[in-house]
């Protein structure tokens, strides 16, 4: 993925330290969108959700509507992300 992330976007959709909160959001939302990379939250490995890898932001404004109602439950707002931000 890193190779061609650059100018592409994604949509973070959550980040969750607790492998729990993972693997419901994975069972509320198993897509072929959703992918997971880790990421390291003040000193804690946690876990980055992302929907869907878009060629421009435009794309990905356009996918937002796609994403889960499960990832904007309790004040959750996805947002768009240069990938190469994303990546570890």
């Amino acid at each position: 993925m890193a190779p061609a992330a650059r100018g592409r976007f994604s949509v973070q959709v959550l980040v969750a330290c607790d492998p729990v909160n993972v693997q419901k959001a994975v069972s509320a939302a198993a897509a072929d969108e959703l992918f997971i990379l880790p990421v390291n939250v003040k000193g804690k490995a946690c876990y980055r959700l992302c929907w869907g890898v878009y060629d421009d932001r435009p794309a990905a404004e356009a996918a937002l509507s796609g994403v889960p109602s499960y990832f904007r439950q309790g004040g959750l707002v996805p947002r768009l992300s240069p990938l190469a931000e994303l990546l570890p």
